[in-house]
C-alpha cells in the first residue's frame, strides 16, 4: 500500500509538473500578437515571392490579372516590334524594358500587405491605357502559395514565442 502511495504521488508530482508547463505555453499563446506575427511572416523571401508571383508567373507566364482574366493579345505592330526585341508576344505581360516590373516593391504593417509599384507607369496603364488596376494583385492559387510561404514563417514565429 506504501508503495503504492508513493507510485501516485510520484505520477501526481509529475503531472503538475507537466500542467504547470502546459499552462506557461498557453500563457504564451495567449499573449502572441498576430500584428507582430503577420509582419514577421512577411520577410524578404516572402516579399520577393509576391513580386514573382505577380509579375513573372501572373503576367510574364500567363498574361492575367489577379481576378485571372486575360490581359489581352498585343496589336500585330506591336507583335513585331517586340519580336524584334526578342520579346514574348503571346500575351500581354507590360515588360519591355523592364523598368515596370523593377519598379515593384511590397510593404507590411500588422493589417495589410501592399504591393507598390511605380504611380506614373501604373497610371499611364490604368488611366490612359485602359488596363485594370487588378493586374496588380496574386490570383487565387498564388494567394494560395503565398499562403503556405507565410505559414512557414508563422510555425517558426510561434515555436519562437512559444519557446518551443
Amino acid at each position: 500500500m506504501e508503495k503504492q502511495l508513493a507510485y501516485y504521488g510520484l505520477v501526481a508530482f509529475l503531472l503538475f509538473g507537466m500542467l504547470e508547463e502546459v499552462y506557461k505555453i498557453l500563457d504564451k499563446a495567449i499573449k502572441l500578437n498576430e500584428g507582430k506575427a503577420f509582419v514577421f511572416a512577411v520577410d524578404s523571401r516572402v516579399k520577393k515571392l509576391i513580386i514573382n508571383l505577380n509579375t513573372r508567373n501572373q503576367l510574364g507566364e500567363f498574361g492575367i490579372d489577379a481576378l485571372g482574366d486575360s490581359l489581352g493579345e498585343y496589336a500585330p505592330f506591336t507583335v513585331q516590334k517586340r519580336t524584334e526585341l526578342g520579346l514574348q508576344t503571346g500575351h500581354i505581360d507590360f515588360k519591355v524594358t523592364g523598368d515596370y516590373w523593377a519598379s515593384w516593391t511590397v510593404t507590411v504593417n500588422r493589417e495589410a500587405i501592399t504591393i507598390v509599384t511605380d504611380p506614373q507607369l501604373f497610371s499611364e496603364l490604368v488611366n490612359d491605357l485602359g488596363f485594370a488596376p487588378e493586374h496588380v494583385g496574386l490570383t487565387p492559387d498564388n494567394l494560395n502559395k503565398l499562403t503556405a510561404a507565410m505559414l512557414t514563417r508563422y510555425k517558426i514565429y510561434i515555436n519562437k514565442q512559444l519557446g518551443l
